[in-house]
């Protein structure tokens, strides 16, 4: 160890395989550590990182991870907290310089929703997550990271306005959409993938195995976003008999005039023709949420539950879709 002119320290270190490496510090534990945290790194098979920024290390991930990997719409995402946010203010960081602090302070200045926050998280804890198995760093540093904001509450209709929906949409366009959402708990591209073969002969199960992804206003078919997605569900005899009395002129049983599975501004007017007629507001996502909340009060077992809205994880099901209401108190 030795002291420089400028007052930095200095020293030599040697590698096992002959390499000489040359570490400075403004104090000698500085060096230490320096020397510490390099031989470590080299026992694990990893000696040239230290200059790798944020960005370069985003896109392996994201060329060896992610492209082409997932829907469009979880690449869209993906491509948006990468470019627009993550990388214009971390990007330029070398990677193993970028402490839990740094990501903190990020979050902290985005002005978005928490749910919006979530997702940024997602793709950072991607990013690092791949570091750390890949030796590059010793932990990932955004698990750390708080998220500031309110959650967003999902609500569930009441008794009185799950009567007023069924009421109101009786001869509409969207009253399929109601009833199949309200009592079986699809998801939207569920629910517009849907076909009368998925049901059994009776029609007291349906086998959900397909969804449907806008890309733009066009629906493209693809298989359940999990393994966990595709399910057989017992038909209810409300919904039972609403199917028996529906003409059956296309595959699917919510279709366009040409047979084929509706577009996004199709669904976007039904729903709007249905909020019309409602005392408030609407979407498809509420009826699954009271479908889930529904199996809760009538006491459904969680990993049941977790089955029939093809959570891939009970978490999920407890924590996002189900909450004590009023009545059941």
């Amino acid at each position: 160890m030795k002291k420089r002119a400028d007052g930095r320290y200095q020293l030599k270190v040697t590698l096992p395989g002959g390499q000489v490496k040359w570490l400075y510090g403004k104090t000698q534990k500085e060096v230490k550590e320096k020397k510490e945290e390099l031989l470590m790194m080299y026992g694990r098979g990893v000696t040239e990182t230290r200059s790798i920024t944020l960005e370069e290390w985003a896109k392996i991930w994201w060329e060896n991870v992610k492209k082409g990997k997932t829907g469009h719409s979880s690449q869209t995402m993906y491509q948006v907290t990468l470019n627009k946010y993550i990388l214009p203010q971390l990007g330029r960081m070398k990677l193993q310089d970028i402490r839990a602090v740094h990501i903190q302070q990020f979050i902290n200045s985005i002005d978005k929703s928490r749910a919006f926050q979530v997702k940024i998280m997602n793709t950072l804890n991607g990013v690092f997550g791949y570091a750390v198995k890949n030796n590059l760093l010793y932990g990932n540093p955004a698990q750390y990271v708080e998220l500031h904001g309110a959650l967003n509450q999902r609500q569930a209709l009441t008794a009185e306005q799950q009567k007023e929906v069924l009421e109101r949409c009786e001869n509409t366009r969207g009253e399929l959409l109601v009833y199949l959402g309200l009592f079986l708990g699809l998801r939207r591209g569920e629910i517009v993938a849907l076909q009368w073969s998925d049901f059994d002969k009776d029609m007291k199960t349906v086998h959900i195995q397909r969804a449907v992804e806008f890309i733009g206003n066009q629906p493209h078919i693809k298989p359940p976003k999990t393994k966990a997605g595709e399910r057989i569900i017992p038909v209810p005899e409300k919904l039972r008999k609403r199917l028996q009395t529906q003409k059956k002129s296309s595959l699917f049983v919510i279709p366009k005039r040409d047979g084929k599975p509706i577009t996004q501004v199709v669904l976007r007017r039904m729903m709007e023709e249905l909020n019309r007629k409602l005392s408030f507001p609407l979407t498809l996502h509420m009826l699954r949420h009271t479908y889930a909340t529904n199996l809760d009060l009538a006491g459904v077992p969680p990993k049941t539950c977790q089955y029939l809205l093809g959570h891939a994880t009970l978490t999920m099901t407890k924590d996002t879709y189900t909450h004590i209401q009023a009545e059941h108190l």
